[in-house]
This record gives structure tokens, sequence and C-alpha cells, in this order.
């Protein structure tokens, strides 16, 4: 099983030609939805997985696989497609992990994959992840479908067009839920103890990563909804232009921003910390990599003030950059209880256009502290508030001119 040298990707796909220990965290995957292709026929050869009495998977494993797909041969009442069956194989493989981050892609899906992390795509703007073996929002891009809908962090989807999510895996449902501009998906959640069904219509996403402006004579707002491969560059231009506008204080709003590049997170971290380590990688306990800031930040946060927020919907890189600052320089972090995705995947060329995501490490906060499955806790909970009220963002703005 060849893998083209462990290339890398990061949330544009790409391979890690030029940086060898490039990683993206996977955050939840966006607004969803690859199509499930499947063809039927009875011309049936026996996929190249299943060649062999049995396929051997350990030592103390021993799967007698093709016996399964005779009996379905012999049995099956319905169609058996080979291609269809050899990826279901492999889907169910990888999906023993129990790991919603691990997964299969055919070549389609991979495809499908990559324009999501591109920031392009055509579906309802969700990102979805799991609470525990709950299929859940991580969080609405801002102006999507999903949002207009009402979804909302931590709704739990029940039923994805009447089928339902239990047991059912984020890439599974990402095949289910997205779709051509205009369709409809109905899905059936749980908000806030309310069982309700909601139908959106999908749409063309695209989605900016930063947005800034002036908010009174001197602070600087900055939203990052994603990390993409050139988001620290963006958020460097915006401190820049905000400061030259009079900024010397700064928002730096994350919420419902499910990840994206590592790196990215790493380097907006050193637009304001000078040589501080932003992430430690573990595999199996085992410390394999340290991420530091460099050596020359933009701003000066003795002379300047900061404060994060987050929220539910604030997971995986988004988490790493709040932590980092947090710990390192006692930023303060405003909002709710971050999602708790702390993991990173790699992806394997399988060699015939289909690929292979694997979760390969978890990242921990400069003080050590595990992310994953346990989110990080403000400094000062605030909830959002309603009626287009903001009260996490004044908040913000009250501590920085305290």
């Amino acid at each position: 099983m060849p893998n083209n040298n462990r290339a890398r990707v990061t949330s544009k796909g790409k391979s890690n030609a030029v940086d060898s220990r490039k990683k993206f965290l996977s955050f939840g995957l966006i607004a969803l939805v690859f199509f499930a292709l499947g063809y039927r026929s009875q011309n049936l050869t026996l996929p190249k997985v299943l060649r062999g009495s049995s396929v051997r998977v350990s030592s103390s494993v021993n799967v007698d696989v093709e016996e399964i797909y005779s009996k379905l041969r012999e049995r099956f009442d319905g169609d058996l497609d080979s291609s269809s069956v050899d990826a279901g194989i492999k889907r169910g493989l990888v999906s023993s992990t129990g790991d919603p981050y691990t997964a299969f892609f055919t070549k389609e899906e991979y495809a499908n994959f990559k324009s999501s992390l591109d920031g392009r795509f055509s579906g309802i703007g969700a990102e979805l992840g799991k609470n525990g073996d709950q299929l859940v929002v991580i969080a609405p891009l801002d102006g999507s479908p999903a949002e207009k809908a009402g979804l909302k962090p931590g709704d739990a989807i029940l039923k994805i067009d009447d089928v339902s999510t239990d047991g059912m895996g984020v890439d599974v449902a990402v095949t289910k839920i997205r779709g051509e501009e205009g369709s409809r998906v109905k899905l059936k959640i749980s908000q806030a103890g309310s069982i309700k069904e909601v139908e959106v219509t999908r749409g063309n996403i695209k989605v900016d990563s930063v947005k800034s402006e002036k908010i009174g004579n001197d602070i600087g707002y900055i939203k990052v909804s994603r990390f993409s491969e050139d988001t620290d560059e963006q958020v460097s231009a915006a401190v820049k232009n905000l400061s030259a506008q009079g900024a010397t204080k700064f928002i730096l709003d994350l919420r419902n921003n499910g990840g994206g590049y590592v790196t990215s997170a790493v380097n907006i971290a050193g637009i304001w910390l000078n040589n501080k380590v932003v992430l430690s990688e573990r595999f199996r306990g085992k410390e394999m990599d340290v991420k530091r800031t460099g050596s020359d930040p933009i701003m000066d946060l003795s002379k300047t003030k900061l404060v994060v927020l987050v929220n539910e919907g604030s997971a995986s890189a988004s988490e790493i950059l709040a932590a980092s600052l947090n710990e390192n320089a006692g930023v303060q972090l405003v909002g709710q209880k971050t999602f708790g995705k702390g993991s990173v995947q790699d992806t394997v060329d399988l060699g015939d256009g289909a690929w292979l995501k694997i979760t390969i490490a978890h990242w921990f906060t400069p003080r050590g502290k595990t992310i994953d499955k346990v989110g990080i806790e403000p400094t000062v909970k605030v909830d959002k508030g309603g009626d287009g009220q903001d009260l996490q963002k004044q908040k913000a703005i009250d501590l920085l001119n305290s």
C-alpha cells in the first residue's frame, strides 16, 4: 500500500513538498456532503481486496471476507457492485478505529473533501463533529444556509433525510448532507433539549477567513473564521492596518472557528508572542514535536492589550491558538468553553485515487494540558445574549477599556 512519502495535507489538500512537517487539524468537515456514487451490475468480479480465502489483519484477527462476500452473492436479494464492495470493506476497516476523524475516501470523495477545505463548496455551511457517539454541529458558518435555518453549535443531528445517525461517522454524514445548490436536506435535531425538524436549502459557500474593523478610537477587531493557508498573512496585515489607524488594543474573535492549518495558528500566535511554545505533538503519549513562534512579533503585549473570544464552536487550531496566548502571556479568553478537538490527521495516498485520513497524534497546550474531548475553559465566562446582542464582544471591549 503506497503512501506517496506520507504526503501530508493542509486545509487546502496540498502535499508537504516544501514542509515535511506541515499538518492540519481536521475541523469537522465543512458543510458536508460528498456524493455517494453507486453502480448496479450483475457482472461481478471479485474485488482485489477480497482475493484469497481470508484477510489477515493481525496475528489475532483473521477475517474470512471471501466467505462473507460469497454468501452475499448467493443470498442477498439485490444488486452488488464490486467497486462499492471494495470501498465498503476499506471504509469498514477504517471505521473500526472508532475515531470520527480517521476516514477512507474514494477518489470522488477526496476531491470534494479538498474543495471543502479550500473554502469553496456546495452544501449547508456547517462544521460537524462528534460528542461521544453523537453527531453534532460544531459551528454553522457565518451567513450560511445552516445558520439561516437556525442551526447552532452543539445541536445534535439525530436524522438526515429520515436516516438515523446512530453509529454514523462524520464522513458518512458529510456524504448525506452535502449536495447541489438549491436542493434541500431535512435534518432532525436536538437543540437545547427540544427535538425538531429543520429543512435546509443547500447553497454555494465561500468562506472568507479574516474580517476586521476598528471599534471606537483605539480598538481593533479581527474575526478569524478558519485557518487557511494565508490566514496568518491576512491577520498580520489586519493588525498592521488597524495599528496605522490608531488601534492599540485588539479583540481576536475565534468563535465558531473549527480550525484548519496549524501552521497558520502558530504564525498568528507569533504576532504577539516572542519565541514561545504554542503546542506539543504526542504520539501514544510520547512527545514527537514542539511548535514555537518566531522571534519577531509585530505587537508588544507590554504596550498593547489583547482579548480572545471563544465559544463552543471554537475547535482544533482555534483552541491551540487561544490556549497558547493565555498560557504564555495571560491573555484573557472571553465566552464559552471550547469544543475539544485536539487531534491531528495525516493523509496517505493509496495509489488508486483513494486516500486514507488517519489521526496520527494529539496536541497539547504549552503547559502540557490536553484539549481533545476536554476543551478550554474561558477565563471570563459570558453568554452571547439574544435579540441581536453580543454580550461576549461587549465584555471584551469593557475589559480592554478598564
